[in-house]
C-alpha cells in the first residue's frame, strides 16, 4: 500500500515519527513524507499570528497536492495535522478515494489544542489517539470515528545493553511540579535525572541532575544500567482534563531491559500488569517504599524486568501498531 505520510521530523534525533515511518516500511509499505514544518516564516510567526498560518497552510497544500498526484498513495496518515488545510484532505478524499487517518499522540488537556482537534478530525475517516483521554475528549461531540491506538517501542533502537552494572534510581523527563514532589520523597537515594527543567530545582540530595534533553542512545544506556527507572506521568495543574495515556518512556524503559516503576495511568492497567511487568505506586510514601525494596531485591526487580521486556516485544512494537492500524483501514476501504 502507498502511505502518504504527514508528520514532523526533528532534525536532531529520531522520534515517534521515524519509529512509525519505518514500522510501515518494515511492514511492506511504500511510504512518501512530507515535512509540515517546511516553513518559509519564522516557526514563532506561524504559531502567533494567523495569517502566517494561513500563508504555510497554503503552502503545504500546495506540496500536497502535487505530492499526492505523483505517488497516487492509498492511505494518507497524518500526525496532529494542524496545520493542514481541512479543504485538501476533502479534496484529496474526493477525487483520489484515498483513506485518510488522523492521529493525535498528545495530551488534550489543553483548550486550544482541542478547539483545533475539533475543527480538523471530522474530515478524516478515521481518527486515532495515543490516550484514551483523548478518544473521550473526541466522542463527546459525536460523528468522529475515533480509535485507541498506544504508543510503542522500536526494539531497533531501545534493546538491553549488556555487560551493564546496575545500580542508582533513574528519572528521564522534563521537570513538571508534581515530578520534583514525588522524587524528593527519594531524598538519599543515588539518583539520576536527566531532561530539561531541572536547572531550576534547588539541590536534591544525593542526585546528579543534567538539564537537557537525552538522545535515544543515552536513553537506552540509561534504561539499561539503572537498578529501577522511574515513570512519572504528566498531570495538568488544573485536573480539567482525566490523564490516562501511557508515555512512550514506559515502552522504551521495558524494551530495554530495565526495572520500571511507575504511577497507574488508567490506560497503563489495559496494557500491563502491575506485579509481573513493571512495580506501581500510588503515593509519595508508597513511591519511596517501592523503590527502597526492589533496591534492596535486585533479583525480583530483574525477573519482573525481564517479563516486561517479553511482554513489549510480544505486543507493543510499533510494527504491532501498525499491523492494528493497517487491519481497521482494510475493513474501511
Amino acid at each position: 500500500m502507498n502511505v502518504l505520510f504527514v508528520g514532523h521530523k526533528n532534525p536532531h534525533f529520531p522520534t515517534i515519527t521515524e519509529y512509525i515511518d519505518q514500522a510501515f516500511q518494515s511492514r511492506g509499505h511504500q511510504v512518501r513524507f512530507l515535512e509540515y514544518r517546511d516553513y518559509l516564516l519564522p516557526g514563532r510567526f506561524v504559531h502567533q499570528f494567523r495569517f502566517a498560518r494561513n500563508f504555510e497552510g497554503s503552502r503545504l497544500g500546495r506540496r500536497f497536492r502535487n505530492l499526492s498526484e505523483e505517488f497516487r498513495p492509498d492511505l494518507l496518515f497524518v500526525n496532529y495535522g494542524g496545520w493542514l488545510p481541512a479543504s485538501v484532505v476533502r479534496a484529496m478524499r474526493e477525487l483520489l478515494g484515498t483513506c485518510s487517518v488522523l492521529w493525535f499522540a498528545d495530551y488534550p488537556g489543553d483548550a486550544v489544542y482541542q478547539q483545533r482537534a475539533l475543527e480538523i478530525a471530522p474530515h478524516y475517516d478515521l481518527v486515532a489517539a495515543q490516550g484514551k483521554d483523548m478518544v473521550a475528549a473526541l466522542k463527546k461531540f459525536g460523528g468522529i470515528s475515533t480509535f485507541w491506538l498506544p504508543a510503542a517501542v522500536d526494539p531497533s533502537i531501545y534493546y538491553p545493553e549488556e555487560q551493564v552494572k546496575k545500580e542508582g534510581v533513574r528519572f528521564v523527563g522534563s521537570w513538571y511540579r508534581r515530578r520534583e514532589e514525588l522524587i524528593r520523597s527519594l531524598t538519599g537515594c543515588h539518583l539520576m535525572i536527566s531532561g530539561p527543567g531541572w536547572e531550576k530545582v534547588a539541590a536534591l540530595e544525593g542526585a546528579v541532575i543534567t538539564a537537557a534533553g537525552q538522545r535515544p542512545d543515552s536513553c537506552r544506556h540509561h534504561f539499561s544500567a539503572a537498578a529501577v527507572n522511574l515513570n512519572i506521568s504528566y498531570m495538568e495543574p488544573w485536573g480539567e482534563v482525566p490523564f490516562s495515556q501511557v508515555s512512550p518512556r514506559i515502552f522504551e524503559i521495558l524494551a530495554s531491559g530495565g526495572f520500571l516503576v511507575s504511577d497507574r495511568p488508567a490506560d497503563m492497567l489495559e496494557l500491563f500488569t502491575d506485579g509481573t511487568h513493571y512495580a506501581g505506586f500510588d503515593s509519595p510514601d508508597d513511591l519511596r517504599e517501592t523503590v527502597r525494596y526492589y533496591l534492596d531485591h535486585p533479583s525480583e526487580a530483574g525477573t519482573i524486568a525481564r517479563q516486561g521486556l517479553t511482554h513489549v516485544l510480544e505486543h507493543h512494537t510499533w510494527e504491532h501498531r501498525i499491523g492494528q492500524l493497517m487491519q481497521l483501514v482494510e475493513e474501511r476501504i
